[in-house]
C-alpha cells in the first residue's frame, strides 16, 4: 500500500539476487509518532496498516518464508 507509506518488497542481495522466502517490510510509523500533534489521541489507523501488516505476515509464515521488518517516518 505505497499510497500510505507501508510495503512489502522482496529480500534481496547487493548484485540483485533475491534471497528465497526473505521479504522486507516497511511501515510508516508516522501516524504513531509522539510528535505529531495531529494524530494525539487518534485510535485511527491510517490505509489499514496493521490489518495489512497481520495478513501479510500470516502470508509470509504460511509459504515458511521469513520478514525483516522496518519503520520509517
Amino acid at each position: 500500500m505505497i499510497d500510505y507509506g507501508y510495503f512489502v518488497t522482496d529480500l534481496k542481495l547487493p548484485g540483485g539476487k533475491v534471497v528465497k522466502g526473505g521479504k522486507v517490510i516497511s511501515l510508516n510509523t508516522q501516524p504513531w509518532n509522539t510528535s505529531n500533534f495531529l494524530a494525539l489521541g487518534s485510535k485511527y489507523d491510517p490505509g489499514n496498516e496493521i490489518s495489512w501488516l497481520e495478513e501479510t505476515l500470516y502470508n509470509i509464515e504460511a509459504t515458511s518464508g521469513f520478514a525483516i521488518i522496518i519503520g520509517h517516518i
